[in-house]
């Protein structure tokens, strides 16, 4: 294995990981913080949306592969590269 597949495997977990923390930290935010609180319902668990939760990551994932934020940026520019990611 070389070193550019160990990084594009750790962004890949890390993307994953990112999307999942923000899911669960939105989640939290609006059923449990009491920030909302019309959307207060402490009675909410978190495992009832796992399927949910499971559909936005793929969808992320894919999106972040098909507009090209995993491909090899070694042979381009840094200002072509902080236009993708923008």
């Amino acid at each position: 294995m070389g070193v550019r597949f160990f990084e594009k495997l750790l962004t890949f977990v890390f993307d994953i990981v990112a999307v999942n923390l923000a899911f669960v930290a939105a989640f939290w935010l609006r059923y449990h913080s009491g920030v909302f609180p019309e959307a207060l319902d402490p009675s909410r668990n978190l495992l009832t949306y796992v399927p949910v939760m499971g559909v936005f990551t793929v969808a992320w994932v894919m999106l972040f592969f098909f507009t090209g934020l995993y491909r090899d940026w070694y042979k381009e520019s840094r200002i072509d590269e902080f236009f993708v990611v923008a």
